[in-house]
């Protein structure tokens, strides 16, 4: 815990920390790697304890878990997945997979550290999954580019929820205005 400040205001819990020092000791943080530290924030909403950092493309792709689910230990039939479905069809996905082929480092890819289940992919992705689909394909740059990761640690049932669905919420935008922007 050396490498995080924890702010006054802050107490997390034994399982907390314990999952931070875990994915410390997994993961190779950009920040940490450069000398500086991480601090620990706090959403007051969800009631949640997370970090923001960042991470190789390579070490992403490895670890993370796009099939995230709300109770692991539920029948595979009613599975509640915590991602939208990946749609790569779109052309806002392709130009995202050359944004990711150009060296684009995307930001906010909403993750919990998770070794609870397929322990092997301990990152699950409950926001960012399309730009994490994106990174992969990016095969000459995921040794080369970080990329933002927040990281939640030891959510509740409800906290995996409401963190999936504000992330997995789409504002619908009109082609009209999307032309605009390209423009």
């Amino acid at each position: 815990m050396s490498n995080i400040i924890i702010p006054k205001s802050l107490n997390p819990s034994p399982d907390i920390k314990k999952g931070i020092d875990e994915f410390l000791a997994d993961f190779d943080v950009y920040e940490i790697a450069s000398g500086s530290k991480l601090v620990l924030n706090y959403d007051e909403k969800s009631d949640a304890y997370y970090l923001t950092c960042h991470l190789k493309g390579k070490q992403i792709v490895e670890s993370c878990d796009l099939e995230a689910t709300l109770d692991p230990d539920d029948d595979d039939d009613v599975l509640y997945k915590l991602n939208r479905e990946i749609i790569e069809d779109q052309l806002a996905y392709k130009e995202m997979e050359n944004d990711a082929k150009n060296g684009r480092s995307f930001e906010d890819l909403v993750v919990e550290y998770d070794k609870s289940y397929r322990p092997d992919q301990p990152l699950k992705v409950y926001g960012g999954q399309h730009r994490i689909r994106a990174i992969s394909i990016s095969e000459k740059k995921l040794d080369i580019v970080n990329h933002g990761v927040r990281l939640y640690f030891n959510l509740s049932r409800d906290q995996k929820v409401e963190i999936a669905t504000v992330n997995n919420t789409s504002i619908a935008v009109p082609n009209d205005l999307l032309d605009r922007m390209r423009e």
